[in-house]
Formats: structure tokens, C-alpha cells, sequence
């Protein structure tokens, strides 16, 4: 009777990227920034960043909804 030995082979170093805490990111851009992200805030939505304007020009404010996804609300630019 003859037996073989083998050894496993040497499992290759995962390339992991650096994860993000952001699963997700949705955009919304609404007629009137205020109003959307009032609704959102309404709605349970946990204030991250209240709108502000940028400037560019652009109003943008960001909440996190109740699954843990990342909403941006933001006027066209």
C-alpha cells in the first residue's frame, strides 16, 4: 500500500481595495434642495450634512436613510 502526501497549495494574499464606510450613493436632484431634504429628514432620514451652498453654485446636503444608504440631494450646477 502506498500513500500520497500532498500539501495544500499556499493560498494567494488577498488585493483588497481599502473599503469605503459608503456602501452606496444615491443622487437626488430635485427642483427645490430644502424641500427634498426637509421631506428626507421627514421620513426617518438622519441628517449628515444639512444643504449648503457650494462655490459653484451648486446647493447639495446629505443624509443617510434608514437601510444605512448614503443620500446626496443637489441642485444642477
Amino acid at each position: 500500500m502506498t500513500a500520497t502526501i500532498t500539501r495544500p497549495k499556499p493560498k494567494k494574499a488577498a488585493t483588497s481595495k481599502p473599503q469605503s464606510p459608503y456602501k452606496r450613493l444615491h443622487v437626488i436632484i430635485p427642483d427645490d434642495v430644502d424641500a427634498a431634504f426637509n421631506r428626507a429628514v421627514e421620513a426617518s432620514a438622519v441628517i449628515l450634512v444639512v444643504p449648503k451652498q457650494k462655490p459653484w453654485g451648486q446647493k447639495v446636503g446629505y443624509v443617510r436613510d434608514l437601510d444605512g444608504i448614503l443620500i446626496k440631494i443637489a441642485s444642477l450646477i
